[in-house]
């Protein structure tokens, strides 16, 4: 015979408990999903600032070309940003800013953590690129003292040259979301090349 009470049970869709055991359930996947998310999200954002830097070093070797004058990458790493700049040799000589300022992606800062081994044949050690300099200290070949940035400089024929116009190989920028590091390295040929490497250890691979 078929049982009513059985029937009835059926109509009645899910219990209290059930409905309950379920919301648990959920809040648990729901909870291990957003730290792993979160996780990519950060590295997504890195990976393209790390990109960005990239292609602004690019592009500032073809400008420097073309104008047939210095060029250079100004990163400002207290504010997270970077520029392209034109030395104007009119007027006694300064540095124009070339399209807009770019920031960095939210939780991505310029840095390489307690890393001290740079990418294999690039700098002779770990460093951001020098300080940038001031339009006097560029017409007296002088260091930079502009305090918390760093400035990657091509002279006309696309040469990335030091403050005194010597070519160098030693120029970098580093960029971390504290889980990853990315590093943009420049040859004394001119060639860009991009890193990316655990924070915890310095095992650097190219992108």
């Amino acid at each position: 015979m078929f049982d009513k009470r059985h029937k009835n049970y059926r109509q009645c869709g899910f219990s209290y408990v059930e409905t309950v055991m379920a919301l648990v359930v959920g809040s648990i996947v729901t909870a291990m999903a957003i730290p792993a998310s979160q996780g990519i999200l950060q590295k997504i954002r890195s990976n393209g600032d790390a990109r960005e830097v990239s292609g602004s070093i690019a592009l500032a070797k073809l400008r420097a070309a073309a104008a047939f004058t210095h060029a250079r990458v100004y990163a400002d790493r207290d504010a997270k940003t970077i520029q392209l700049q034109i030395w104007d040799r009119s007027g006694g000589g300064a540095w124009v800013t070339e399209g807009p300022v770019q920031s960095l992606a939210s939780g991505v800062s310029f840095g390489y953590g307690s890393l001290t081994t740079p990418p294999a044949n690039t700098q002779a050690s770990l460093s951001q690129a020098p300080t940038c300099q001031t339009d006097a200290e560029t017409n007296a070949n002088s260091a930079g003292t502009i305090t918390g940035t760093s400035c990657v400089i091509f002279n006309s024929r696309g040469t990335p040259v030091d403050n005194t116009g010597t070519a160098t190989g030693n120029y970098a920028l580093y960029v971390t979301d504290l889980s990853s590091i990315y590093g943009v390295t420049v040859s004394a040929t001119g060639v860009v090349r991009t890193w990316r490497t655990d924070i915890r250890a310095a095992n650097w691979a190219r992108r």
